[in-house]
């Protein structure tokens, strides 16, 4: 294990479901490779193996992963099993959940390895209605088991608020923005240049993406009709991101139906995220629900001005350099990337990089995180 200043003897085990493309997971990889290098030992263990993200905790050698190799959601038994005899064998002293199922399981290693435990919020609100019964039995779970923890992190004030009002335990919760890692999501010309060919974007068209999973929580519905309704010459329009295939494929499908074939990519996952960031001229995020929306911060940190909706604390990212408009008004939204689109230029986006790299960068989300641990031994 390679030693950092101030190295400490406390052993980190971070629980998360897997290491799939997604927010939350990305956390869980930079903050166990800020807690690695700054010479916390630190273990991270996923519950699915095989996810994206796995292949770059794979090139961190002061990080462990650990996978419990779960074959499904009725894996119960066997699962629990391995899960138990793991925590017994890694010994942690604190154990950090991320998300719902994590969370309730990091209370089980606690009391099997004697470890203080930290649950982590990512969202500000969620509609029950678009997914199966698991979701709100969780979410009610965890209000009724949310004093338990020794300390809960809330990746927003919004999520924050939105569970204590929920009836979560408020008492020892505090809230730790998202980090960016602003040597990787930095401005790069030759990217965007590649990029931009790939999509078919021609010089002097206005490229507007929205990245995240095909999602009810993303809207996708939404950003095409302000797409429609945008009166920028040359606009484009990319939706990058993967999810369920079937959901992909239905979102193709619309683009087709409402004659946005010629104007709208819709790209699937990309591995080189970087890249297509830059390859933006402003992203669009039309989310019914976010906590701390890394997609927001990680464009700005490449210089992508936003437009976004006033959901979780999208609105702080930004600043005042984008627009922020309200969820489920397409008008609105269009009218808003005709405001930013009139702003663009380098002095906007080099501001965009400057408010993320001062506010919002991975040192500062490691540290406050090490703090409060450290804290609780």
């Amino acid at each position: 294990m390679r030693s950092g200043v101030g190295d400490s003897p406390m052993h980190v085990l971070l629980l998360v479901r897997s290491l799939e493309r997604g927010g939350g997971e990305r956390q869980v990889v930079e903050l166990a490779r800020g807690l690695g290098r700054s010479g916390v030992r630190t273990t991270v263990m996923v519950m699915y193996a095989g996810g994206a993200l796995e292949r770059e905790l794979d090139e961190e050698p002061e990080v462990t992963l650990v996978s419990l190799e779960k074959r499904g959601r009725w894996d119960v038994v066997g699962f629990l099993a391995r899960f138990v005899s793991a925590v017994r064998r890694l010994n942690a002293d604190v154990v950090y959940g991320f998300m719902p199922v994590a969370n309730e399981l990091a209370l089980v290693a606690g009391r099997v390895g004697k470890a203080r435990v930290v649950w982590g919020l990512r969202s500000s609100f969620m509609d029950f209605a678009q997914y199966d019964w698991l979701h709100g039995t969780m979410f009610r779970l965890g209000r009724v088991l949310s004093s338990r923890p020794e300390l809960i992190i809330a990746n927003s004030e919004a999520g924050r608020a939105h569970h204590v009002a929920a009836g979560y335990d408020g008492q020892h919760m505090v809230v730790i923005p998202n980090g960016i890692d602003t040597a990787r999501w930095r401005p790069d010309p030759g990217a965007r240049a590649m990029m931009r060919q790939r999509w078919g974007a021609g010089k002097g068209e206005v490229v507007a993406g929205l990245v995240g999973r095909v999602d009810a929580m993303k809207d996708h519905a939404t950003f095409l009709a302000a797409i429609l309704a945008c009166r920028v010459p040359g606009l484009r329009a990319v939706c990058i991101g993967g999810g369920d295939p079937g959901a992909v494929e239905a979102l193709r499908g619309t683009v087709e139906q409402q004659g946005l074939a010629g104007i709208v990519t819709v790209t699937g996952p990309v591995d080189d995220m970087p890249a297509a960031y830059n390859g933006l001229d402003l992203l669009v995020s039309s989310s019914l629900g976010e906590g701390f929306s890394n997609v927001i911060a990680e464009a700005m940190s490449c210089g992508v001005p936003c437009v976004v909706t006033d959901v979780g604390d999208s609105a702080v990212i930004v600043g005042s350099f984008g627009e922020v408009v309200p969820p489920r008004q397409p008008d609105a939204m269009a009218r808003a990337i005709e405001r930013l689109v009139s702003r663009l230029g380098a002095p906007l986006s080099l501001a965009c990089r400057a408010r993320i790299v001062s506010d919002f960068g991975l040192d500062r989300m490691v540290q406050r995180t090490r703090e409060h641990m450290e804290a609780l031994m």
